[in-house]
C-alpha cells in the first residue's frame, strides 16, 4: 500500500509539472498567425471606380500603398479598415507601368494601427524558399491571410505559391521578420494545379512613395469622418428561396426605366429578393437545354438537374452573394448612330424613287451615353452610399435578319450605387420621394433628374421585411 501511494504521489507531481509548463500545456501558434494578428489592423480594403483591392499603411502621415490598377481613374477613392471605419482618401501619386500607387487618409485614423515596415532594397531583401504571408481582401472577403514560400525572384517581382485572388491586389507580401518585401498583384492559375502568384518587389515602389511625399503639402487632408458601411447581418435564406421559386413574381417595379423617363440610361433598382429571383430565372433559362437532353436520356425527375436545389445550397453556404443592401444599376441605352440612320434614310429614299423595296439595310448601334456620376436624395437629403463604382461595358455584336443587318462595336461606363434600405422607410404614414440625378461623361454639368415611382419605393421597403424581422 505504501509503495502504491508513493507511486501515485509521483504521478500527481509530474502531472502538475506538465500542466504548469507553458510549452507543453499551451497550444502552439505559428509565426504566420502571430504576424497576421500583429499587422492586419494596418491593412485596408481600397474601393475605387473599378471595384476593390487592398492597401496598407506605410507612413504615420497617412500614406497607403496599393496597386495603380486598384485606384483606376481615381474616382471616389475610399479606404475601409473595419466594420466601423470607412473613409475618403485622396490620390497622391502612381506609376501605371510598375502598377504602384499611393493614396492619403487622415492621420488621426492611424491611432492604434501599425505602420507596416518596408524592406530595404538589397541583394538580401528576399530569398527563394523563405516563408511569406499575404494579407488582402479577395473576392467577397475582407482582410484574410494566405501563406506560402517564395518560389522564384525576378528582377522586379517575387513569384510565390501564396494564393492571390482578385481583391488581393495591392496588399502586402510579408516575410517572417514582419517586413513587407513586395506588393501582391496577380495570380497565374490553371485547372491542373494550384498555380503561382506574382508580387511587385517593394523596391519598385520607392520612387512613387517619394513622389507622394513631395506633394503632401499641396494636397488637403482628407476628412476623418466615418462613412456608412454595409450591414453585416445575413438576409434570411428562406425569403430568398421563396422569391426565387415563385411562379408569379412581379419584376416591373425594379425596372425603373420602363415606368418613368430616365434619360439615356436604363435604371434598375435591385434588392436581395429581386437579385435571387433574377439569378434563378437565368439559371432556369440555361437549364432548358439540360432538361431536353435529360428527357431524351430518360433521366428521372429525382435524378435530373434542379436549379433551385443548387441555388438553395449556394445561398446556404455563401455569405457574400446577397448582402442586405439596395443596388442602383445605371446602364447606357443602346441605339442607332446618327450616321447609320441617315444612310438608311437615303437608301430607303433611293429605293422608293426607283420603285423598289429597301432590303438589307445596315444599322450600326452604339451606347447613347457614358455614365459619370450619380447623386440620390430622400426628401432633399442626400443619400450616403455604402459602395459605388464604375466599370466599362463592351458592346460587340453582329446580327442579321431577312431584311437588315445590325452590328455594334462600342464601350461605355456603367454605374453602381449601393445604400441601406433605411432610406426607403415610410415616415408619418407617407412614402419618401427618392430623387435621382445622373450625369454622363459627355454632359457632366447637366444631370438628368427623375423620381423613383412610388411602387418601386414600396417594393424595396417590403422586400426587406424579412431582414428587419430577423435583425431587429
Amino acid at each position: 500500500m505504501r509503495g502504491g501511494a508513493w507511486l501515485l504521489g509521483v504521478y500527481v507531481a509530474l502531472l502538475h509539472v506538465v500542466l504548469a509548463t507553458p510549452s507543453l500545456a499551451q497550444r502552439r501558434v505559428s509565426e504566420e498567425a502571430l504576424l497576421f494578428r500583429r499587422l492586419r489592423a494596418g491593412v485596408a480594403t481600397v474601393f475605387a471606380s473599378g471595384g476593390h483591392g487592398t492597401g496598407f499603411v506605410i507612413d504615420s502621415t497617412g500614406l497607403v500603398l496599393t496597386n495603380a490598377h486598384v485606384v483606376g481613374d481615381r474616382y471616389r477613392i475610399r479606404v475601409k479598415f473595419d466594420d466601423t471605419t470607412r473613409v475618403d482618401a485622396k490620390f497622391l501619386a502612381s506609376d501605371p507601368k510598375r502598377d504602384v500607387a499611393v493614396v492619403l487618409i487622415n492621420a488621426d485614423l492611424l491611432v492604434g494601427r501599425p505602420v507596416l515596415p518596408l524592406a530595404v532594397a538589397s541583394d538580401t531583401m528576399v530569398f527563394e524558399g523563405e516563408r511569406v504571408i499575404a494579407i488582402g481582401s479577395p473576392l467577397n472577403q475582407e482582410k484574410i491571410m494566405t501563406a506560402g514560400i517564395v518560389s522564384k525572384i525576378e528582377p522586379t517581382a517575387v513569384i510565390s505559391d501564396v494564393n492571390i485572388n482578385p481583391g488581393n491586389s495591392g496588399g502586402p507580401l510579408v516575410n517572417m521578420d514582419g517586413t513587407v518585401i513586395a506588393i501582391n498583384t496577380f495570380g497565374d492559375f490553371s485547372e491542373r494545379g494550384p498555380g503561382v502568384s506574382g508580387s511587385i518587389l517593394i523596391s519598385e515602389a520607392l520612387a512613387v512613395i517619394e513622389s507622394a511625399r513631395a506633394v503632401l503639402d499641396t494636397v488637403g487632408v482628407p476628412s476623418a469622418r466615418r462613412l456608412p458601411v454595409a450591414p453585416r447581418g445575413m438576409f434570411p435564406i428562406d425569403s430568398l428561396q421563396v422569391a426565387a421559386g415563385a411562379k408569379k413574381f412581379d419584376s416591373k417595379p425594379y425596372y425603373v426605366h420602363d415606368r418613368t423617363s430616365t434619360g439615356k440610361f436604363e435604371v434598375v433598382v435591385s434588392t436581395p429578393v429581386f437579385a435571387a429571383w433574377r439569378l434563378y430565372s437565368f439559371e432556369v433559362e440555361l437549364a432548358k437545354q439540360t432538361k431536353k437532353r435529360e428527357a431524351k436520356g430518360r433521366v428521372s425527375e429525382e435524378q435530373g438537374y434542379d436549379p433551385l436545389a443548387d441555388m438553395r445550397e449556394w445561398m446556404r453556404y455563401t455569405r457574400g452573394g446577397f448582402p442586405p443592401i439596395v443596388t442602383f444599376e445605371f446602364t447606357p441605352k443602346v441605339g442607332e448612330t446618327g450616321g447609320s440612320i441617315f444612310a438608311n434614310i437615303l437608301g430607303a429614299a433611293a429605293a422608293g424613287a426607283a420603285g423598289s423595296s429597301y432590303y438589307r439595310g445596315s444599322h450600326k448601334m452604339e451606347f447613347k451615353a457614358d455614365f459619370k456620376d450619380v447623386r440620390i436624395f430622400r426628401d432633399s437629403v442626400e443619400v450616403e452610399d455604402v459602395a459605388r463604382f464604375r466599370a466599362m461595358q463592351p458592346l460587340v455584336f453582329s446580327k442579321s435578319t431577312w431584311s437588315a443587318d445590325y452590328f455594334g462595336a462600342d464601350q461605355a461606363r456603367t454605374g453602381i450605387f449601393q445604400c441601406t434600405a433605411d432610406w426607403f422607410a415610410p415616415q408619418g404614414g407617407s412614402w419618401p420621394t427618392i430623387r435621382v440625378e445622373v450625369t454622363s461623361v459627355e454632359k457632366p454639368d447637366k444631370p438628368y433628374a427623375f423620381d423613383l415611382p412610388e411602387a418601386t419605393v414600396k417594393r424595396v421597403w417590403t422586400d426587406f421585411e424579412a431582414y428587419r424581422n430577423s435583425n431587429p
